[in-house]
């Protein structure tokens, strides 16, 4: 059968590998199908089309050719692919200015990632590494106190400096022991 419809139909099958069935009523041109391969097959076409009047068949035709060796020259890429290949190049580019500023302060990984932050426009310095944990932490601002809280402190120390004075004219603690503490006080006064 395969064969005749080939014929009738002006089909070439020649240096093609070829499959052959019908399609399932109700399903569509690419709906459901069946190969036909043997009589079995066909009967079951036969009884599945009984009230239909009309038959869809399907053939399947593949080169027994083989395939060349792909070359970038001989296969035009697809616009996704070539953005894609746009892309490495412009990262590899902004990887090697990154290197020559930096050298190899930064891994290679880390480099990778800042190159396309840059080119993805998320981070614009090629000099200032982003500020995320992966590139390392930046140093900490200095930890100095707020004006409000270094007079606080300091109204502190004053008050506990008049404290050991007092207890200096009482005779609770020696001239000596006093001095010592007040160079302590004065030294944390100097912090603040």
């Amino acid at each position: 059968m395969k064969a005749e419809l080939c014929q009738k139909f002006n089909v070439h099958t020649d240096g093609y590998e070829t499959q052959f069935g019908f399609i399932f009523p109700g399903h569509g041109m690419k709906g459901k199908q069946e190969k036909l391969d043997t009589d079995e097959d066909l009967k079951n076409m036969y009884h599945t089309h009984q009230k239909k009047r009309q038959v869809s068949f399907w053939l399947k035709c593949k080169s027994k050719a083989k395939k060349r060796s792909g070359d970038s020259n001989d296969t035009p890429q697809s616009k996704r692919q070539s953005d894609l290949v746009n892309t490495m190049v412009e990262v590899g580019g902004t990887i090697d200015k990154l290197k020559e500023i930096h050298g190899d302060k930064y891994s290679d990984l880390q480099l990778n990632c800042w190159a396309h932050m840059v080119n993805s426009n998320r981070h614009q310095s090629l000099e200032d590494a982003p500020d995320r944990s992966f590139f390392g932490k930046k140093k900490k601002e200095s930890l100095g106190v707020s004006p409000g809280k270094k007079i606080s402190l300091r109204s502190e120390c004053i008050n506990q400096l008049d404290k050991w004075h007092q207890l200096k004219e009482r005779g609770v603690i020696t001239e000596d022991q006093y001095a010592e503490l007040q160079a302590t006080i004065l030294t944390d006064i100097k912090k603040y």
